[in-house]
C-alpha cells in the first residue's frame, strides 16, 4: 500500500515538473520576442465631467477633466492633454460625448452603435474603424468608447452617467503600435514579468530533478 502511494506521489510530481517546464519554455519564448504585446488596464472610477452646481447638463469644456488612458486614476490630476467628455440629458435619455481637440488623440466613430450601447465588451478596437475628433453614445447610461492615442496605439474607456456626473469606470490601451485591443480587456503581464515567471519555473524544475538524482 505504501509503495503504491509513493509511486502515485512521484507520478504527480513528475507531471507537475513537466507542466512547469512547458510553461517556463512558453513564457521564456514570449518574453524573448521583441514583438510581444500586452495590454494595460486601469480601474476608476474617475470623475470625468461634473457641473459646479447641481442640475442641468455638463457641457462646458472647463467642467471636464482630461483623461490620459496611459495613467491610473491617482495620476490624472493636472493632466492637460488627452480626452474630454460632456453629457446632456435629452428627452430620449442621456447623451454622452467623448472628444479631443488634439489630432494625435482620436475617438472611434460608432455609427449606429451610438444607439445600441456603444462598443460591446470584447469587441476589437483597431484597424478598420474610423477615428475622428469626437463620438457620442445615446440612450445608454454606460458604454464603451474606442480610442486612439499618439504612436498609433489603440485603447478604450468605459463611461457611466450618474446624477450630476460622468464617470470613467475603467480604461486601457495596447502597448504595441497598430495592434487592436478588446474593449474592457484585462491587464496582461509585461514581458519582464513573464521572464521572471519563466526563470522561477525553470529553477523549480531544476530543483525537482536534482532531488530525484539524490534519491
Amino acid at each position: 500500500m505504501m509503495k503504491k502511494r509513493e509511486e502515485s506521489k512521484k507520478l504527480m510530481e513528475k507531471t507537475a515538473v513537466l507542466g512547469l517546464a512547458g510553461f517556463a519554455g512558453a513564457a521564456a519564448l514570449a518574453a524573448g520576442t521583441d514583438a510581444y504585446a500586452y495590454t494595460v488596464r486601469y480601474d476608476g472610477p474617475f470623475v470625468w465631467c461634473e457641473r459646479p452646481e447641481p442640475g442641468g447638463n455638463c457641457w462646458q469644456p472647463e467642467w471636464s477633466s482630461y483623461l490620459d488612458i496611459t495613467k491610473p486614476a491617482s495620476e490624472q490630476l493636472g493632466v492637460t492633454e488627452g480626452f474630454q467628455s460632456m453629457w446632456y440629458q435629452r428627452y430620449w435619455g442621456s447623451s454622452t460625448t467623448v472628444y479631443t481637440s488634439d489630432s494625435d488623440y482620436q475617438v472611434a466613430y460608432m455609427g449606429w452603435k451610438e444607439w445600441e450601447g456603444g462598443f460591446a465588451e470584447g469587441e476589437i478596437i483597431g484597424d478598420g474603424l474610423t477615428f475622428k475628433g469626437s463620438s457620442q453614445l445615446n440612450i445608454a447610461t454606460t458604454g464603451y468608447f474606442g480610442l486612439k492615442i499618439p504612436g498609433n496605439h489603440y485603447g478604450w474607456v468605459q463611461t457611466e452617467k450618474v446624477p450630476g456626473r460622468l464617470l470613467a469606470l475603467a480604461w486601457g490601451y495596447e502597448t504595441e503600435a497598430g495592434v487592436g485591443i478588446a474593449a474592457g480587456a484585462p491587464m496582461a503581464p509585461e514581458p519582464g514579468s513573464l521572464a521572471m515567471l519563466a526563470a522561477g519555473a525553470a529553477v523549480l524544475v531544476g530543483s525537482k530533478r536534482l532531488r530525484r538524482k539524490r534519491e
